[in-house]
């Protein structure tokens, strides 16, 4: 390493590093101005520099290379890497030296990615270009990904892919992308232009969405849980089935309500009692029914809705349904009707194992191949269940539905919406797209790419371009739900 010393005509000092060639060849550092130190990382071995001396801090099991760094709060954050055997990884650790000295994961990158190159903006991390694999063969990267401590979402893409590039940061939203590696191997001298990117962060300026964001603050969120424990609508019995709530719980009806009080406490009361109102709710609340009638709905309606086990790059958990397996046009509103049951089942389950999704939400890709004339007529004379799905899920559930895409629909389809519709809230209906065939558009809203690289057709159904059978997807869904539940006794 050599320093330049600015105010002494550019003298340069030599400063002997006490770590191996390995580290050296470190393509990226990190600066903590704040406590003046400069970090890098490679082959597993995080060192710093004070100014006068470099230290090795600490050594991690994976010898991953070509890894970025940054600094997130105070801690250096390693993103992405080689691994010595060939291929990338998508893992993403920060490191808090001090007291603790220890390794702590964070969100993984949308794919794997080493070589990138990355910087401070605002209050977050972006990281630009990179390499990648697919199928063995490397690619460079275009994308430019942002961290803001929850999930890493796409914030753009380069006009042109490249690695082990310059970033210059030019104002708080705007930075300059300098040289690289292009496509063909080489630096292509004269080719690469340099490109000025601005892009807008949510930098949540206003009361409300700085609320949304209040599950970083401890003080709001304690403030807030103390308002909605002795709320009124906390406090009810609902028919003297629900127990005083626990914060665990309370929490999630704020961060489905961006910590307004008085808007969770009026889910609170609809959950409660729109679930109580669900049919054969009662059989899961006795022990003596709570299990054999959980496999028999499992049994019933398990190839109704699949979670997929992949998040999306914006962290929301994605839920497919196949309508036409939601009901038996040949059958009675009550045998249907617990269909809406297990489908609030998963979504509680999901609220249970997935705290990311509380805030980050969820995608709802509705899949009707198969949607039959007969189930449209068996709606148009069973309209009460139908209203008691859409609102039950809608007004009950503590999570937010962030999209919903429509594939695959019918000739009917117009006449099935105008029975919908009436039900949906004015928001969620702005959120709903139909697709047809078009199942590039449910990709891009997945990784914000046309899926170029194949990774989502690896996990999707094949009614949707992609993959896997929609048994195998649903089969993963009931196991994963069924073994959650089957731990208690009943439902209180």
């Amino acid at each position: 390493m050599y320093k330049i010393n600015m105010h002494c005509a550019l003298e340069i000092i030599h400063i002997s590093p006490p770590f191996s060639s390995k580290v050296e060849k470190s393509h990226e550092c990190a600066t903590d101005i704040g406590n003046g130190y400069v970090w890098a990382a490679n082959y597993g071995t995080l060192v710093k520099f004070d100014g006068t001396s470099w230290t090795e801090v600490s050594t991690r099991g994976a010898e991953l290379h070509s890894t970025g760094i940054q600094i997130w709060k105070g801690f250096p954050l390693v993103i992405g890497g080689g691994l010595p055997e060939g291929g990338v990884v998508d893992t993403v650790e920060y490191f808090t030296y001090g007291d603790k000295n220890r390794w702590r994961t964070k969100s993984s990158l949308p794919k794997g990615v080493k070589s990138l190159s990355s910087i401070n903006i605002e209050s977050a991390v972006i990281t630009v270009g990179g390499l990648t694999y697919v199928d063995g063969t490397s690619q460079r990267v275009g994308e430019i990904f942002s961290f803001k401590g929850d999930a890493w979402t796409i914030a753009g893409n380069l006009l042109t892919a490249r690695n082990q590039l310059s970033i210059f940061k030019l104002s708080s939203s705007t930075f300059y992308v300098i040289g690289g590696w292009g496509d063909n191997g080489t630096s292509q001298p004269g080719k690469l232009a340099v490109e000025k990117v601005s892009i807008a962060l949510d930098t949540a300026s206003s009361e409300e969405e700085s609320k949304g964001r209040a599950w970083r603050n401890g003080r709001v969120e304690r403030k807030c849980l103390a308002e909605l424990r002795v709320h009124s609508n906390i406090t009810a019995e609902y028919g003297g089935s629900i127990k005083p709530s626990e914060d665990e719980d309370l929490i999630k009806f704020l961060r489905a309500r961006k910590f307004d009080v008085q808007k969770a406490a009026d889910l609170f009361r609809s959950y409660h009692t729109k679930r109580l109102a669900l049919h054969d709710f009662s059989k899961l609340q006795s022990p003596s029914s709570y299990k054999d009638y959980l496999k028999t709905l499992a049994q019933n309606f398990g190839e109704y809705i699949a979670v997929l086990d992949r998040s999306d790059t914006q962290g929301r958990r994605i839920i497919i349904c196949r309508e036409s397996a939601s009901f038996e046009s040949s059958e009675s509103a009550d045998a249907n009707r617990p269909s809406t049951l297990w489908f609030f089942l998963i979504l509680d389950w999901l609220l249970a194992t997935c705290k990311d999704m509380q805030v980050n939400g969820i995608v709802v890709i509705t899949d009707m191949k198969d949607f039959s004339l007969s189930q449209f007529q068996w709606l148009l004379t069973h309209p009460g269940a139908l209203k008691e799905r859409i609102t039950s899920i809608q007004d009950g559930v503590p999570m937010r539905i962030k999209s919903i895409r429509i594939a695959n629909e019918p000739m009917i389809f117009s006449m099935v919406y105008a029975l919908v519709s009436p039900f949906l809230k004015q928001k969620l209906r702005q959120r709903i797209k139909t697709v047809s065939t078009r199942y590039e558009e449910i990709y891009k809203i997945l990784d914000g790419s046309n899926n170029e690289n194949n990774d989502w057709k690896k996990i999707m159904p094949k009614s949707v371009g992609g993959k896997m059978s929609w048994s195998e997807l649903t089969d993963s869904t009931v196991k994963n739900v069924l073994d959650y539940y089957l731990q208690f006794d009943s439902i209180e």
